[in-house]
């Protein structure tokens, strides 16, 4: 729907703008992107994902991917890690809490790492 279209739109800003500050500010660093999910099992897509670790994993591959295809960002340097609903930010099985659950974390490694 038309939502879900302007949505999209905002998390591809979002994603263009995370990959102009990695290559400005951190070029030389790993960068980790997690997925997570909610505790809701994936019934509907479970020809998909069969379980909520192929789910996170798979969000985290999709930015990865979005980040290496149309930002400047070395694929050398970003990795994609599934966390499945194991790392909630909040606790809670109401819809909003599931929501905010349901995510994708980006994290700057030292260059050490």
């Amino acid at each position: 729907g038309v939502s879900s279209a302007a949505s999209d739109v905002y998390k591809r800003q979002i994603l263009n703008r995370v990959s102009e500050i990695v290559a400005r500010e951190y070029r030389g660093n790993t960068v980790r992107v997690e997925g997570h999910t909610d505790d809701t099992p994936t019934r509907k897509v479970k020809h998909i994902y069969p379980t909520n670790w192929e789910l996170s994993t798979a969000r985290a591959c999709s930015v990865v991917r979005y980040l290496i295809e149309n930002g400047d960002v070395s694929a050398q340097n970003i990795y994609p890690a599934g966390f499945a609903f194991y790392r909630p930010l909040v606790e809670g099985r109401s819809s909003s809490a599931r929501q905010r659950n349901r995510r994708v974390e980006i994290t700057i490694l030292d260059r050490t790492s």
